[in-house]
C-alpha cells in the first residue's frame, strides 16, 4: 500500500499551475515552466510522481542518473516510449541522436489542446555535460524570474 502524507500546499500549487495551463489550452505558448530545488532526499520527486498520479494527466518523467550525454539521451527515450504522452511512438519512428534534436522533438509531440506534463529530475547531472540543457534552463529561469514570479518556501522552494 503506497501512502503519501502531507504537501498538500505544495500539492495544490501544481494543481493550480496544471490548471492555468488547461485554461489557456488553445493560446500561444500557454505552458508554464516549474522549478523545484532543495536539499537531497525531501521529497521533491515523490511529491511529483505523487501530483502526476493524482491528476491522471498524459506526462513524461525522466530522472538523469549522471551518465554521458550519449547514455543520458538514450535514456531519455526510453523514458519517452514509457511515457503517457500521447504521440510518443513519433521517437521511436524518429529516434533523435541529439539531445537538441531530442528537445524540439519532445516539444512537437506535446498535445496543443490539453495540458501535460514533463519531469526532468536530477538535472544538474545533465548541466555540465549537455549544452541543450545549460541554455535551456539558463532562458527558463530568466523567463521565470523576469515574470516576477516569487519563490514559494517549503522544504524544496519553488518558483512559478
Amino acid at each position: 500500500m503506497r501512502r503519501f502524507i502531507g504537501r498538500d500546499r505544495e500539492l495544490t500549487v501544481l494543481r493550480n499551475a496544471l490548471q492555468a495551463v488547461g485554461d489557456a489550452a488553445g493560446t500561444p505558448k500557454p505552458g508554464q515552466c516549474i522549478l523545484m530545488r532543495g536539499r537531497r532526499r525531501v521529497g521533491k520527486s515523490s511529491l511529483v510522481e505523487e501530483f502526476l498520479r493524482r491528476t491522471e494527466t498524459p506526462y513524461l518523467f525522466f530522472t538523469a542518473a549522471g551518465g554521458t550525454a550519449e547514455d543520458e539521451l538514450t535514456e531519455l527515450l526510453d523514458a519517452v516510449t514509457r511515457s503517457t504522452l500521447p504521440d510518443r511512438e513519433l521517437f521511436s519512428e524518429e529516434t533523435p541522436t541529439q539531445w537538441n534534436a531530442a528537445l524540439r522533438l519532445l516539444a512537437e509531440i506535446l498535445p496543443d489542446d490539453t495540458p501535460s506534463v514533463v519531469v526532468i529530475d536530477e538535472v544538474p547531472y545533465l548541466m555540465d555535460r549537455i549544452d541543450a540543457f545549460e541554455g535551456m534552463l539558463q532562458r527558463a529561469w530568466t523567463a521565470c524570474s523576469a515574470a516576477s514570479r516569487s519563490c514559494s518556501s517549503w522544504s524544496a522552494p519553488t518558483c512559478r
